[in-house]
């Protein structure tokens, strides 16, 4: 699975945009990652990462392909727009070099501030998962950032949030309704989120109060984890400010990467049921490069 593995554990360069040549079965071991998803009964699987890492996304990946080997049919739900009908064009194309571009065309991909979200490691899981698609496996993926009435939140002229709390509750409800409609027949989703969204409870903090994503969803069977990491860096945006950056970790740097354990209650503003250690991270930079055309 050349390029379909790039996010599931192949790192050679050459190898990012070729079809996938593997099966599902070959899917490369990471920890328990593959016994876990395995033998896993949970229905949503909420994944909660810091944002412009190599190994979120890689994770993601492994897990999909654990999960397909198994015989479990899977969607994923990236914290992408799910909207305007790129994503579900790329998904069911061959993968060339225009169907890159056209789905990559995209302002959001091409802007000067990035933010993580859109990196070579996340377009790497995507074009994982279109490989797998392509082959045939029982995956459907979408995106659940979309558009909603703002007009409630605004200040009289409409050019500005008069109230930021209930427009980012919104905003945080407006997700979760879009992953719970995404779940549809699968036996398991699996949604990548950044961690603040992905746990369970209310942002507290700085001033701030409101529901995040996760406290909307309640669904019978939901399993929320939070990606803990040794010191490292990653690409993200910190005082206006994007670029890669030194990431402070919970983790000792000899902790054993990618293994998940539902016993550990990892210290955040608020709850998850368990962690996925990563090991030391490295910055994934935006897709949007000097090298791309």
């Amino acid at each position: 699975m050349a390029a379909a593995l790039a996010a599931c554990g192949a790192t050679d360069e050459t190898d990012r945009l070729r079809q996938a040549e593997r099966p599902v079965s070959e899917c490369p071991s990471l920890g328990n990652v593959g016994t876990f998803m395995s033998e896993t009964e949970a229905r949503l699987v909420i994944v909660g990462e810091l944002h412009g890492t190599e190994q979120g996304p890689r994770l993601i990946g492994n897990m999909v392909c654990h999960a397909l080997a198994s015989g479990k049919s899977v969607a994923v739900g990236l914290e992408l727009p799910g909207d305007d009908g790129r994503l579900d064009a790329y998904l069911e194309s061959p993968g060339g070099p225009s169907d890159i571009d056209a789905f990559t065309r995209d302002s959001r991909w091409r802007a000067e501030q990035q933010d993580g979200r859109r990196s070579r490691a996340k377009f790497d899981l995507i074009e994982t998962l279109r490989a797998f698609r392509a082959e045939g496996h029982r995956l459907s993926v979408f995106g659940f950032v979309s558009n909603f009435d703002a007009s409630p939140y605004l200040n009289a002229d409409r050019n500005a949030l008069a109230d930021q709390d209930g427009y980012a509750e919104a905003h945080e409800a407006n997700m979760a309704r879009n992953i719970v409609s995404g779940l549809q027949d699968a036996d398991l989703t699996i949604v990548l989120v950044g961690s603040v969204h992905g746990c369970e409870g209310r942002m507290e903090r700085d001033g701030r109060d409101y529901r995040l994503m996760s406290d909307f969803i309640d669904v019978p069977g939901t399993v929320r984890l939070l990606t803990t990491y040794a010191t490292g860096t990653a690409w993200n945006c910190r005082g206006g400010v994007c670029g890669p950056s030194t990431a402070e970790g919970q983790d000792a740097t000899e902790a054993a990467p990618f293994m998940i354990d539902l016993t550990r209650q990892p210290e955040f503003i608020c709850d998850y049921d368990g962690a996925v250690t990563l090991g030391p991270i490295s910055a994934s930079e935006p897709f949007a490069s000097a090298d791309v055309p």
